[in-house]
């Protein structure tokens, strides 16, 4: 894999990713307008690199610079605790590939060596098991479930607050 900023360029690609029912299920954000999510991602690039060492970034098939995905880290308050959370999604037909475990030890490697950053979590719905796996094979370690709500679909969720430290894994 190759993981690097998003470009303008990569908006109709990850618009694309997004719009599958699978992302879409776990990815409480994605608005069901697909042209004002694509200003959402323009603006994203435009914005959030300049502004901080991290973000999400594209996940690229190295052999064919195909985008399949992204990863990354931002800032985000979890619970009512100011976190840094890491995000990882892959498009449907790459999944099961050992990119997802690759891309996220890439990330917390990043996070933990060159930020110095000393805790990352993430927030995973306690259905999206694929994710909740991914986040145990990277070292991560269960804290807590919450619940959030999800004024999207006027529902509650129950997500698992998973963290990962230097000591712990990183």
């Amino acid at each position: 894999l190759l993981i690097r900023e998003l470009v303008q360029e990569d908006t109709p690609c990850l618009c694309k990713i997004c719009s599958q029912d699978s992302v879409r299920a776990f990815i409480h954000d994605i608005g069901e307008d697909l042209q004002e999510e694509a200003e959402k991602h323009k603006a994203y690039i435009e914005q959030a690199y300049r502004f901080y060492d991290y973000g999400y970034w594209g996940v690229y098939n190295r052999q064919s610079g195909e985008l399949i995905g992204r990863c990354g880290i931002q800032d985000n308050v979890i619970d009512g605790v100011a976190e840094v959370e890491l995000g990882y999604l892959l498009a449907e037909e790459h999944r099961g590939k050992g990119y997802a475990k690759e891309a996220v030890n890439a990330v917390l490697a990043y996070a933990f060596r060159e930020l110095g950053l000393l805790r990352v979590v993430a927030e995973i719905d306690k259905e999206n098991t694929a994710s909740l796996q991914v986040a145990k094979n990277c070292g991560m370690l269960w804290e807590k479930d919450i619940v959030k709500i999800d004024a999207k679909n006027n529902m509650e969720r129950i997500c698992s607050v998973y963290a990962i430290t230097p000591v712990s894994g990183g």
